[in-house]
C-alpha cells in the first residue's frame, strides 16, 4: 500500500479557495461590488453599514491610510485637522482642513465647506455628498 500527499494538497487547495471567497464577501454575503454600487446611505445601512458618530469616526478612521477601491488614489485624515490625498500615479496631490460638526465630517473644498455622513461596512468607507443621502461615487478601503 502506497501513501501519497494528494489528500493534503486537496485540503490546502480547498482552504485557499475558501479563504479567497471570504476575502471578497462580508457578513451575510454582502460583496464589495454591492457596497460600491449603493447609491444612498440607507442602501448601505440595509447592507449592514454603520453610520459613524464623531467618536467612532475619530477612533476608526482618523490616522488610518485609505485606498480607493480602484487603487487610483490614497487618502489619510490626520488628527491635526488636515487631510492628504494623492493619485497613485503621482499626477496630483491635495491637502485640506477638516473638522466634525456633530456626527458629520466636514472638509474644505476649494474654499467652501462640504459636510458628509460617513458609513463603514467591513473595512470599507463611503460618504454622502451634496448635503443629502446620496453617496459619493467612490469607495475607500481602510488599510
Amino acid at each position: 500500500m502506497e501513501f501519497t500527499m494528494r489528500p493534503v494538497r486537496t485540503i490546502a487547495a480547498i482552504s485557499a479557495i475558501t479563504f479567497l471567497g471570504v476575502a471578497s464577501a462580508f457578513a451575510d454575503g454582502v460583496t464589495v461590488k454591492q457596497v460600491t454600487k449603493a447609491k444612498t446611505g440607507e442602501e448601505l445601512v440595509q447592507l449592514g453599514a454603520t453610520r459613524l458618530s464623531a467618536a467612532d469616526f475619530k477612533a476608526r478612521v482618523v490616522g488610518k491610510q485609505m485606498t480607493e477601491v480602484g487603487k487610483s488614489w490614497t487618502w489619510i485624515i490626520k488628527s491635526n485637522g488636515k487631510t492628504e490625498s494623492a493619485a497613485a500615479d503621482g499626477s496630483w496631490s491635495d491637502a485640506s482642513a477638516w473638522k466634525m460638526k456633530g456626527d458629520t465630517y466636514c472638509r474644505d473644498v476649494e474654499g467652501s465647506e462640504r459636510c458628509s455622513d460617513v458609513y463603514l461596512i467591513g473595512g470599507y468607507l463611503r460618504m454622502t455628498e451634496g448635503g443629502g443621502d446620496a453617496l459619493s461615487g467612490w469607495t475607500v478601503k481602510l488599510d
